[in-house]
């Protein structure tokens, strides 16, 4: 339907007409003041005045008011750094920063009619800065180049502090940026430098030329080759912790496989030894051989001592006496039969 047509368009032009109409862009140097003037001139019947900055596409944060006669009200705590200057109807930034950059909205309320929106693009200018001096690795050509981060108006290049003389081996391109020097020889060493600057400030490099420059390399190379082997030593030092990781959860993989049957056949042999007695070695001595004992002969002959008393006797009666001495076993058998013999 049409009317859904114009809501759709409406809310898609809303970002660009919310924001108001006209508008003019300022420039300020950082740390310095910038004036925001009304898009409306000096309105007699200006009723209200009110100065917002937006955050972004969306919002917006209300900055100050000024009110007929002579009212002014600063929102923004604390205001430090701007000012509503009556006479004019303008916004005055002082001490810019970056922070301080953006679209800011005058909205004008005039005296029997609709108010009427404005906006004020502010660019807070910064110094220029100079990177570095990339040197070419050849002497012919030789070839400098000053990287710049920043706007600048002005580039000069310098050797030795002074400026460099004219000479047809000597051209430049890229807004004086790139310097080429035909072939390199011995009254083009020195110390180059690089000064860029703009109404914020100004900036310089250098860079120190000698004989060698055709093998060796300039500070800007140097700093680039570093920053490769870092980059590099990353990658590898990455490359190996991947490794590890893997090898890691392979091991512990294959060790949750095999380990069940693993720690129960080593508890089996752990049982199996615990139940065995502990066995312990005797101590062992060598035990000499005892020498084998005299042969003893054995004598048919006894002593006569055991014989009684009274045997004695009776012998003693019959048979006169005789010395003590070895008797032999028939004789005292005999002897014995004749004591046993009733008489």
């Amino acid at each position: 339907m049409p009317g859904r047509h114009i809501v759709i368009l409406m809310l898609i032009l809303w970002p660009f007409v919310g924001r108001g109409v006209g508008g003019q862009t300022v420039s300020g140097v950082l740390n310095g003041r910038a004036e925001l003037h009304t898009c409306h001139g000096h309105e007699q019947n200006v009723t209200l005045v009110e100065w917002s900055k937006y955050r972004n596409s969306a919002s917006k944060r209300l900055l100050c008011t000024f009110e007929k006669p002579n009212i002014t009200k600063c929102i923004t705590n604390p205001c430090t750094n701007i000012c509503f200057d009556i006479k004019h109807l303008s916004l005055i930034v002082a001490n810019l920063t970056a922070e301080d950059e953006g679209i800011y909205e005058e909205k004008t309320f005039i005296h029997g009619r609709d108010p009427t929106v404005c906006n004020i693009n502010l660019s807070v200018l910064s110094p220029p800065a100079v990177l570095k001096i990339a040197v070419s690795t050849s002497r012919c050509p030789l070839t400098l180049r000053c990287e710049v981060r920043g706007e600048f108006l002005n580039l000069h290049w310098l050797r030795d502090g002074l400026p460099l003389p004219e000479d047809q081996r000597i051209s430049f391109n890229e807004k004086n940026r790139t310097m080429h020097v035909s072939c390199l020889n011995a009254s083009d060493w020195g110390t180059y430098t690089c000064q860029v600057s703009n109404a914020a400030g100004t900036s310089e490099a250098h860079v120190n030329i000698t004989s060698d420059v055709g093998t060796g390399k300039g500070t800007g190379e140097k700093e680039d080759d570093l920053i490769l082997i870092l980059y590099s030593s990353g990658g590898t030092l990455i490359a190996i912790l991947t490794l590890c990781i893997i090898l890691f959860y392979t091991c512990k993989c294959g060790c949750c496989r095999t380990g069940p049957t693993k720690r129960r056949r080593d508890q089996r042999r752990t049982g199996d030894i615990a139940m065995e007695e502990p066995v312990y070695d005797e101590p062992v001595f060598q035990q000499q051989e005892a020498p084998d004992p005299p042969r003893v002969d054995l004598l048919p002959y006894v002593y006569s001592d055991f014989i009684k008393l009274k045997v004695q006797q009776a012998v003693n009666t019959e048979q006169p006496s005789e010395d003590f001495g070895y008797s032999t076993i028939p004789e005292l058998k005999m002897k014995i039969q004749l004591l046993q013999t009733p008489t």
